[in-house]
């Protein structure tokens, strides 16, 4: 695998020497692969790791990661963020249908447990669960524009 991915032998000494001529690579999948990082870094990091990105990709990630390890969110871990919580629970109430105010009636407890399911998820799947949420909202809006405009052209 590191001879085809990094064109390296994969003996330890080789990726002791591959990883501390980067850094900003080792910090980031290191944080990755420990389970450090929110959903919104842990998938760049997972785009990075899965094609050969370049290293100011990875600087500009690295940077990324150190300023959330450093905040105090990060050491809050289960705590509600904007970039966590709130996003996933505006998306989630999309496609429920649910509106504003039905989101502001709910109480703490009911929020979380609306979220359970998805925090019950690996984020690879929970990530694939949102891509087809998306993408069939996309689809259904083109076919029905297809269906809508179906004979209008010569």
């Amino acid at each position: 695998w590191c001879r085809d991915h990094w064109a390296i032998a994969g003996t330890l000494p080789t990726l002791r020497d591959y990883f501390t001529a980067r850094p900003a690579e080792a910090l980031a999948r290191h944080a990755l692969y420990a389970g450090q990082l929110p959903e919104y870094l842990a998938s760049r990091a997972r785009e990075l790791a899965e094609h050969h990105a370049p290293l100011a990709a990875w600087d500009t990630l690295a940077d990324m990661i150190w300023t959330w390890l450093h905040s105090p969110v990060a050491a809050e871990a289960d705590s509600h963020t904007v970039h966590g919580s709130a996003w996933r629970l505006f998306r989630l109430a999309q496609h429920l249908g649910l509106s504003g105010g039905e989101i502001r009636a709910l109480t703490l407890v009911d929020l979380e447990r609306l979220l359970e399911p998805l925090d019950a998820l690996s984020a690879p799947v929970r990530g694939a669960l949102w891509q087809y949420a998306y993408e069939h909202h996309y689809r259904d809006g083109l076919i029905n524009a297809l269906a809508n405009n179906h004979g209008r052209w010569p």
